[in-house]
């Protein structure tokens, strides 16, 4: 479907917080489902919905943990970037960074 790019930016700038609203809506849902009990011959469609409400549940925590994880780096990223042209901070970052060398892994000599 077609869609305007302002909508796009909006979606994807809302994409956290949408996907919380769904992680949260699918946990009432499985709370919901986990009390009702069907009739025999309703079993089987209750047990369908149940598997699908728990694969959206799991698909909308995953991407929001993908997100959650992206927001963390990117923060640290941008602290690190401020810090390093901090004419204060960053001469003693670069300067601990030039002195600091790799251990040498266990299975290596040195």
């Amino acid at each position: 479907m077609p869609m305007h790019d302002e909508f796009k930016l909006h979606f994807i700038e809302q994409r956290p917080i949408i996907l919380k609203r769904y992680v949260e809506t699918a946990s009432a849902w499985q709370m919901m489902l986990n009390h009702m009990v069907a009739s025999a011959e309703e079993q089987e469609a209750l047990a369908a919905v149940v598997a699908d409400v728990k694969t959206f549940h799991s698909w909308a925590q995953s991407e929001l943990s993908k997100i959650e994880e992206m927001a963390g780096r990117a923060s640290i990223e941008a602290t690190l970037d401020a810090a390093l042209l901090d004419p204060e901070v960053g001469p003693a970052i670069r300067e601990l960074a030039r002195r600091i060398r790799p251990m040498p892994r266990k299975d290596q000599k040195g």
